[in-house]
């Protein structure tokens, strides 16, 4: 029986079964051959054999039980035969499994391999080798070039056993005429066949070498006849493919003799894998061109570059000017990307030779490691992006940097992971492109440093460690200031930078974590960092906080102390130290943080945000028109008055509220509450040897709401009027809540 699935979709199915019943069972030496289609089955077998053949070489393999072990499985006690040639099976794998006893394989010994193509998933599937050139061991071509996707066990120097040429003979005769022949494998510089070395490779008793691992050994032919023993010798070298191309389908690997002849060979939608460290020695010689997406898989191997580049002048590695690149390590011991060469970077993206927004992209995976010894890791020049969540480092120079010249802006950088290490600036911005980081850790003497475009920080960790050191403006790069982020609105052609900082860490070890500067005529830029984020910072001094918050430590950092952003909330003293305005919600003082300010009193528009911010519950706003007036950088919040007529006027007062509703009361059942506005005089006041504050009411304003004017005798006012004496003064609201009774 042969079952296959001959439609053009491939949705033939056979589904159901059970535990009892699998889907096909073989038995009675019977043979049953499958070609294409899907399996299910609703127990724990899908092809079973009792006595019977089952050859599979092709279709899917699943089951809807969790134990997914015996997919394929022969009857202990009369097993029949299961052979495995091709398909995919789910979480089963044919060449290693415990169905018939540990290390089951039903898969031939030879030219066949079951990869484990979707490891989240967890399905297998059985293909054919690439076909290997075999080679008559003692012919001319002696190497032989085998990626290593495939196990290297299995590739074996196989063709016919070889004529022999007896000493002082012209003819040659087929080896079965001697006596007795033996293979040897030893050492590639051994002397004789005396010393066996199998560490390599091993040889049968017909001359099939096989490697075990790539390298180079010396194959021994020991002959007997009548004339005596005699015997010869044959160096066979075993090396990986420098590069191979995977078609966009997977089905097809093409190998090169060097990473440059792979790169430019690859087409859209291929992957470029390396089968062995890469020394390029021919800078600029790969270069991503045209409207394509590559993949380079470093597979764990490494790509070096240490050849210096021609003073006054760059190279790069790779140049990426038009399509995407995206760079993958997918070993699990990781290789990388080194350069050590002068004036040469390991990527640079140039998007002004198209002129074509955003069509050169460059993707820097997960686990990728590149490193510049002498240069940048990444430069970028007009419309292009970067996205990265890889390790870089560059101990010498920027790591990512722009270029602020008149158009070269467009530029787009992603950071969403991995790591950024840099010498005085890891990542440098002067361009007018957009800059935003989610995740990762950037570290240099300045981990970040802008001078233009668009910067959005939600995430990841900002981290100067160099010296402290004061603003000096460069107008060919950088200067460190130890602030983990430096921006500096210096005038460049992209304009003065726009940030927003809504989340991530800030540390500077020595300096600020946030640090704004200006150039000539231009401000520093300030109110960046956004109030509703949740950015930490490592002192409460940086810059870029806004009007009406300032930086507060966050509970549960005390061993490294973290900072955010807070609302503060202004509770104004006069000159004497004293309370100047009084706030009479007693819930104001239980929900609230009442900060004396440290320098110049804000603005009436500060201290309206400031007291708004603190919730849903909060002040309403008319308490901060309580409060005054603009005190116009006044150590105080004062009030001020004037005399007329004896009487002493104040009227700067702000606009009143007497509705109770306003301010947010939950008044108990059968009560009544009130609001009023009094103007009151500090005292004291003598009880047994206390001296106590007292505060005597001067005049309470009679009116509802709008604007209080208090209109009092001078002499009630103060108590020397005539020798310029003072007073203190308060404005009190009094919330006046009665019963019945």
């Amino acid at each position: 029986l042969t079952i296959r699935d001959t439609s053009a979709a491939g949705t033939g199915e056979i589904s159901g079964g059970n535990d009892d019943s699998p889907l096909v069972w073989v038995r009675g030496g019977d043979t049953v051959t499958i070609e294409s289609g899907t399996f299910v089955s609703a127990g724990t077998t899908a092809v079973y054999t009792e006595s019977g053949t089952a050859s599979i070489s092709g279709g899917k393999f699943s089951t809807t039980a969790a134990d997914k072990s015996f997919l394929l499985n022969c009857k202990d006690d009369n097993k029949g035969t299961i052979t495995v040639t091709g398909g995919s099976f789910e979480g089963f794998d044919p060449a290693k499994n415990a169905a018939d006893g540990a290390d089951t394989n039903y898969l031939p010994e030879t030219d066949y391999v079951s990869v484990a193509n979707d490891p989240e998933s967890g399905w297998y599937t059985v293909k054919e080798l690439a076909p290997i050139k075999y080679y008559n061991a003692w012919s001319v071509p002696n190497v032989f070039y085998f990626d290593d996707e495939d196990p290297i066990p299995s590739r074996t120097t196989q063709g016919t056993i070889p004529t022999i040429k007896r000493e002082g003979e012209s003819a040659y005769h087929p080896a079965e005429d001697f006596v007795e022949i033996s293979w040897t494998v030893t050492a590639s510089d051994a002397a004789d066949a005396s010393t066996p070395d199998n560490s390599i490779a091993t040889v049968d008793a017909n001359g099939l070498v096989t490697f075990t691992k790539p390298g180079t050994v010396k194959v021994w032919l020991t002959m007997t006849d009548p004339s005596g023993v005699k015997s010869a010798s044959k160096t066979v070298k075993y090396e990986l493919v420098p590069a191979y191309v995977v078609s966009a389908d997977g089905n097809t690997r093409t190998a090169y003799g060097s990473l440059y002849s792979a790169f430019n060979a690859a087409q859209d939608g291929e992957k470029v894998v390396l089968g062995k460290d890469a020394t390029v020695t021919n800078i600029g010689r790969m270069t991503l061109n045209a409207d394509k997406a590559i993949t380079l898989d470093l597979n764990g191997h490494t790509v070096s570059l240490s050849q210096n580049y021609r003073e006054g002048a760059f190279g790069a590695l790779f140049t990426v000017n038009k399509g995407s690149l995206t760079v993958v390590d997918t070993a699990e011991t990781k290789g990388g990307i080194a350069v050590s060469g002068t004036n040469c970077r390991a990527f640079n993206m140039d998007g002004t030779v198209n002129q074509s927004a955003m069509d050169a992209v460059l993707t820097i995976c997960e686990g990728v490691n590149v490193s510049s010894a002498a240069d940048c890791c990444v430069t970028m020049f007009g419309p292009s992006t970067l996205n990265t969540v890889g390790n870089l480092s560059s101990p010498n120079d920027f790591v990512i940097a722009g270029n602020g010249s008149q158009g070269n802006g467009g530029t787009v950088i992603n950071v969403t992971g991995g790591t950024i290490e840099g010498d005085e600036v890891a990542i440098y911005h002067p361009q007018n492109g957009e800059l935003n980081i989610s995740g990762g850790a950037i570290t240099a003497d300045t981990a970040v440093y802008v001078k233009s475009g668009t910067i959005n920080i939600t995430g990841g960790t900002l981290t100067g460690n160099g010296t402290k050191a004061d603003y000096t403006y460069n107008g060919n790069g950088a200067n460190a200031t130890g602030d983990a982020l430096v921006v500096d609105n210096c005038g460049y052609p992209g304009s003065a930078p726009t940030v927003s900082i809504t989340g991530g860490t800030f540390i500077s070890a020595n300096a600020q974590a946030v640090g704004s500067y200006a150039h000539g005529a231009n401000e520093p830029l300030g109110s960046f960092i956004d109030p509703e984020g949740d950015a930490l910072f490592s002192d409460a001094e940086s810059d870029g906080v806004p009007e009406g918050y300032r930086l507060e430590p966050v509970e549960g950092t005390s061993s490294s102390v973290l900072y955010q952003l807070k609302p503060v909330i202004f509770y104004p003293t006069n000159a004497s130290g004293t309370r100047g305005v009084y706030i009479s919600l007693d819930w104001i003082a239980a929900n609230t943080e009442l900060i004396d300010p440290e320098g110049d009193m804000p603005t009436q528009e500060a201290l309206v945000k400031g007291l708004s911010a603190i919730g849903a519950n909060g002040l309403p706003l008319w308490q901060s028109y309580v409060l005054g007036c603009d005190p116009k950088g006044a150590k105080a919040l004062l009030l001020t008055g004037s005399y007329a007529n004896g009487n002493f006027v104040i009227a700067n007062i702000g606009t009143f509220v007497a509705d109770p509703t306003a301010y947010k009361l939950d008044t108990p059942a059968g009560c009544t509450a009130s609001v009023r506005i009094r103007l009151a005089r500090r005292g004291t006041e003598k009880v047994g040897d206390t001296v106590k504050d007292v505060w005597t009411t001067v005049s309470t304003y009679s009116g509802s709401s709008g604007k209080p004017v208090f209109t009092v005798p001078v002499d009630a006012v103060f108590e020397t009027p005539s020798a310029g004496g003072g007073a203190e003064l308060a404005i009190v609201v009094d919330i006046i809540v009665e019963d019945a009774n």
